[in-house]
């Protein structure tokens, strides 16, 4: 064996050995604390034409004891992401209209309810659509763009009482309200 092979055959070896013990030196327990280091995505909706992605993304203060959620768009391959939104209130439900020209999105911007916003795909400020009273659940937006449906529950005035709950026989498929 010539000495340039016995010294390869020396490093090969000393390499071998050594990772094990990097990999052990660089491990790290997971702490109660470490949980909130963690940053959740959800909500993904892709581009009508394919090429992008939106998302929330979470992230919380555990000094403040609140969650954030913001808008991210990210290309497919994964090699541009812009952040769209950056609130302390949060925004959620973000969905593409389907020209793929605009953003749409739920919050509860200066302590209101939640609503509807419209924001360019290619930047700039956030538009208010909604002023709902009630409850929005859901939302969706019509094929040609141009409208948007809504999931609403109806506020409650003064004089209403809440509604009485109903409950369902799931053997006679009868509904009786309490």
């Amino acid at each position: 064996m010539n000495t340039r092979s016995f010294i390869g055959l020396v490093l090969l070896i000393s390499l071998f050995a050594s990772t094990p013990q990097l990999a052990q030196e660089q491990t790290k327990k997971l702490t109660p604390g470490d949980i909130y280091k963690l940053k959740t995505v959800g909500n993904p909706e892709i581009s009508p034409e394919g090429h992008w992605l939106l998302y929330t993304l979470t992230t919380t203060d555990s000094a403040k004891d609140n969650r954030n959620s913001d808008i991210w768009m990210t290309s497919w391959d994964g090699t541009n992401s812009v952040q769209l939104t950056n609130t302390p209130e949060g925004e959620n439900n973000p969905k593409w209209s389907p020209d793929g020209k605009f953003i749409s999105f739920t919050a509860s911007r200066n302590g209101g309810k939640n609503q509807i916003f419209l924001l360019n795909r290619l930047g700039g400020e956030a538009i208010k659509l909604t002023d709902i009273k009630g409850e929005l659940s859901d939302y969706d937006w019509s094929p040609d763009s141009k409208k948007i449906l809504l999931t609403v529950k109806d506020p409650l005035d003064s004089t209403q009482k809440a509604g009485q709950p109903f409950v369902i026989d799931r053997y006679q498929f009868k509904c009786t309200r309490l």
